[in-house]
């Protein structure tokens, strides 16, 4: 997947899902960043080979650099924490100690790195200065015992050397000669060795020191809030772009008007836009050009019965059923508005009116008057024929040569009909009555249809041989520039119920900025298709 089809996917398809999952985990990284507690930092540094004799070369620095890391591993015996534990005037155990502290040598250097971490600034000081010094002591007071010995052994050495100098001293055999030349030079070697471990026994016997000791910490080194949250920032964007890329994976909702147009090969008849609160100019605009553009569907056939269903329940039929009635009447056309959805019938409620009796009554009854079941509506000019009592099987009654009768002679006494079928799932409905109709406009919400139901709607109306005459896209958002809405920009309505109507509210910084994106992504891959005649 290319990088601008990655942008529109984030910031377009799966807005919502990739902005809402990456609010949330970068508020969960917020608050766990501020939540942790402060830790403070103190530092101190040990100084290996300072007072000892030193060796000339290069060699020097290396052994006391191998001599550092030897004492690293010393720094971390049990007895030396025991040591630091007793040491210190607060109490800790050594499992809590070995926590705090980190030790480390300083490459290239003869210098041991001592840091310690606490929630108290004192106290990660006095840990830190407390565990150098302590070292150093035992390391101290070891040396001095070991020079101390050596010591002993040499002055005793060098009594024994001494005493057979002397006693070969008058001797002129050449054999004796010899062994006082080796006595003299062992003495010699004797009284040096003496002098080096009284020297190292008077700089305190210890080749390890305290280079600088601890200074009390002003600011805390944990949490570090722009390192978490950068890294917060970095994980959110990544859970938000798995996120959306799962939800787009398992997505089964039509994005745009061409997704819908590879599926049926129909023209796009109208869009219907968000009924807006005390406006219904917009909506009675797009219902004035779904029936123009019916009226130039095969010029010389006209469309005077046009069925109107759906592939699923709830993507606004009914409502556009009664807004194209509505379109014809202001035509001054004489309008029949006939409920066929014998399931789960509404036209009456948004034509303003509703009986007891009905198409149902006109089919089981042969004998029974038309007008007697047709009523007037709150619209001029539309007159409507309700769904009549509901049959247990609606497929079977309006299969029927009866209702097709019905149908005709209903055409023959009105300029126009609109009839209101069922959703073209809900059963085999449409099946029966689809080939008796002029044709059937099929009403799709993008945001509710899948691919699959309108794979199934096509297929099913395909099967019936009635004939599809095209496509209304309902509940179109105003400000979308997609479909060519832009004098209606300014609001975005909320999700409405099936008649359309919506409160009036501000388009979302989201769908604003997906909408750039999108028109920006536009520009980039080339020439676009003509836009779907209205």
């Amino acid at each position: 997947m290319s990088l601008p089809q990655l942008l529109e996917l984030f910031l377009v398809r799966q807005r919502r899902t990739f902005f809402t999952v990456f609010a949330v985990a970068f508020a969960v990284a917020i608050v766990v960043t501020f939540a942790l507690p402060r830790e403070y930092k103190a530092e101190a540094t040990l100084f290996v080979g300072e007072n000892r004799p030193l060796a000339a070369g290069a060699s020097a620095v290396q052994l006391d650099e191998v001599l550092a890391r030897t004492y690293v591993q010393l720094l971390r015996t049990p007895d030396v924490e025991r040591a630091v534990v007793r040491a210190l005037p607060f109490p800790i155990t050594r499992s809590e100690l070995a926590q705090k502290v980190g030790i480390e040598v300083v490459t290239g250097t003869r210098l041991i790195h001592m840091s310690a971490l606490d929630q108290d600034p004192e106290r990660a000081r006095r840990i830190a200065d407390g565990y150098a010094r302590t070292f150093v002591a035992r390391q101290r007071a070891s040396s001095a015992d070991v020079s101390r010995g050596q010591q002993e052994a040499l002055r005793a050495r060098i009594g024994e050397l001494a005493q057979d100098v002397q006693r070969l001293q008058g001797s002129a055999e050449p054999r004796d000669v010899a062994a006082r030349a080796r006595a003299e030079t062992e003495l010699q070697a004797a009284r040096d060795a003496y002098v080096a471990t009284a020297q190292s026994l008077a700089l305190q016997g210890s080749n390890v020191s305290l280079a600088s000791s601890a200074d009390l910490p002003k600011d805390p080194s944990k949490p570090r809030p722009k390192l978490y949250l950068a890294l917060g920032f970095v994980l959110a964007a990544a859970l938000a772009a798995g996120a959306a890329l799962l939800r787009d994976r398992f997505d089964d909702r039509l994005r745009d008007e061409h997704e819908l147009l590879a599926l049926i090969d129909v023209p796009v008849l109208a869009r219907i836009p968000y009924e807006e609160a005390g406006d219904k100019a917009a909506t009675a605009e797009a219902f004035d050009i779904l029936q123009a553009n019916l009226r130039v569907i095969d010029v010389g056939h006209p469309h005077r019965m046009v069925g109107v269903t759906s592939p699923m329940p709830e993507e606004g039929k009914s409502f556009t059923a009664s807004g194209l009635a509505g379109a014809y009447a202001r035509l001054g056309a004489r309008v029949l508005a006939v409920e066929c959805d014998l399931r789960r019938p509404k036209l009456g409620r948004y034509l303003g009116a509703d009986a007891e009796k009905g198409m149902t009554n006109l089919l089981v009854e042969p004998r029974r008057d038309v007008d007697e079941l047709t009523i007037p509506t709150a619209v001029r000019g539309i007159e409507f024929l309700p769904a009549g009592p509901l049959p247990p099987s609606p497929a079977a009654l309006l299969g029927t040569t009866r209702a097709r009768a019905v149908l005709s002679d209903l055409r023959d006494r009105y300029d126009q009909l609109v009839v209101d079928t069922p959703p073209v799932t809900a059963g085999a409905d449409l099946t029966a009555l689809g080939p008796a109709l002029d044709g059937l406009i099929l009403v799709v919400d993008l945001g509710h249809s899948g691919r699959a139901a309108i794979t199934a709607a096509r297929d099913q109306i395909e099967r019936s041989g009635a004939r599809l005459l095209g496509v209304v896209l309902n509940r179109v958002r105003a400000w979308d520039r997609r479909y060519g809405l832009e004098d209606y920009a300014g609001y975005v309505p909320t999700p409405a119920p099936e008649n359309g109507t919506a409160r009036r509210s501000r388009p979302s910084w989201v769908s604003e900025l997906g909408l750039r994106v999108r028109d920006g992504l536009d520009r980039l891959s080339g020439p676009q298709q003509p836009r779907q005649e209205r």
